[in-house]
């Protein structure tokens, strides 16, 4: 499980909102289910270890990109992740 907060380019919390998160290495593989809450926070469960894309359904179409550990066990937690410019 990965948790942390979604912030937009300005560094505002993304909201209440669902998007997807999809392994990099195989985009083919069914994308997970993301959702915030009112502050932006996430929890995102069935990652496997390695690069993940979570592409979230706001007006600016924010995209993340988190790594999961080889030796992570349980929750990770990622902090606040800010989303990337360009996007």
């Amino acid at each position: 499980t990965a948790m942390g907060r979604l912030l937009n380019e300005d560094g505002e919390p993304i909201s209440l909102l669902t998007g997807r998160a999809t392994e990099v290495a195989n985009p083919e593989r069914e994308a997970l289910t993301v959702f915030t809450n009112r502050e932006g926070k996430f929890g995102i469960t069935g990652l496997r270890p390695g690069k993940w894309r979570i592409e979230m359904l706001d007006d600016r179409k924010s995209v993340f990109d988190i790594t999961i550990a080889n030796e992570a066990e349980g929750a990770v937690k990622v902090g606040d992740l800010t989303a990337r410019k360009g996007q």
